[in-house]
Order: C-alpha cells, then structure tokens, then sequence
C-alpha cells in the first residue's frame, strides 16, 4: 500500500511530498506565510573615538616601524 498525501488546504492529493510541496507553494502561498515574529532590536554599540595622544608634531618613522609598530627609542 502506498502513502497518499493529502493537502491541507484542498482536497487534492499526492505520491510524494516534493509534489506535495510544490503544490502549496504555487497554489497556496498565503497559507504558508508566517507573520515574522516581533524580535527586539539588538543594542546598538556606540563606537568609541581613538583618544588623542600628547600634543605635539608626529614622528616620523619608516616603513616597517609603521607596519610592526615599533616605536623610535628617545
């Protein structure tokens, strides 16, 4: 005996649930719309400023002290 699917919409009926499936998607596209379920927002995060350093002209480094982060030695 075979499996019969029947739709819950209608009274058609079908072999397999790809059939099934598609069926209701092209025949029954508000039935199976849910309502988006009302999430809270997350909270924003606040992007906090670079704080400034010592005032002053900024030194002047080379290529690989900028890219290591190597800092000049007074």
């Amino acid at each position: 005996m075979t499996d019969v699917l029947q739709c819950p919409h209608c009274e058609l009926r079908f072999t397999t649930r790809s059939e099934l499936e598609q069926h209701k998607s092209f025949d029954h596209p508000r039935e199976q719309e849910v309502a988006p379920r009302a999430e809270p927002a997350p909270p924003l995060i606040e992007k906090q400023e670079p704080k400034e350093q010592a005032a002053g002209p900024p030194q002047r480094r080379g290529f690989l002290s900028r890219v290591f982060n190597v800092k000049r030695r007074s």
